[in-house]
């Protein structure tokens, strides 16, 4: 009897459907996505800082080489001053060897006009040939 009721099926395809991917194969695409950002911002990161050491560099070359002419202008001008010292101090040594004469002018002149006669010479008196002054032009040079 189950030979007599035979019946036949026929399978027929279902109609496709769209599917998309699964879970864990749009973890995976987004998992990737963000590490490929990742990348990109790390990339563009390194770019700038290495604009930024750069550019640092530059600076630091420029205000080294600011400093050093600085330092520079500054031994010039201690120099420069201490030079002037010196001057100064001639001058004012010079000064005083013809203050030094004016005075014993003066005191030609007041002998003179006094009537005294007057010394020959400087009116100094000679101790040792070390002490001899010299003579104004050899002071005024420092020599």
């Amino acid at each position: 009897m189950i030979d007599a009721i035979e019946r036949q099926y026929e399978l027929q395809p279902a109609p496709p459907r769209v599917v998309g991917p699964g879970r864990r194969e749009q973890a995976y695409l987004d998992k990737i996505a963000r590490l490929e950002r990742r990348e990109q911002e790390a990339a563009g990161a390194a770019e700038r800082l290495a604009r930024e050491l750069a550019w640092a560099e530059r600076v630091e070359r420029g205000t080294q080489r600011r400093v050093e002419r600085i330092e520079a202008d500054f031994e010039r001008v201690r120099e420069a001053a201490a030079k002037s010292e010196e001057a100064q101090k001639r001058l004012l040594l010079a000064l005083g060897a013809l203050q030094r004469d004016n005075e014993y002018l003066r005191q030609q002149v007041a002998a003179l006009g006094a009537g005294a006669t007057p010394k020959l010479g400087s009116g100094r008196t000679r101790q040792s040939p070390d002490s001899v002054p010299k003579p104004l032009w050899k002071r005024l040079l420092g020599l």
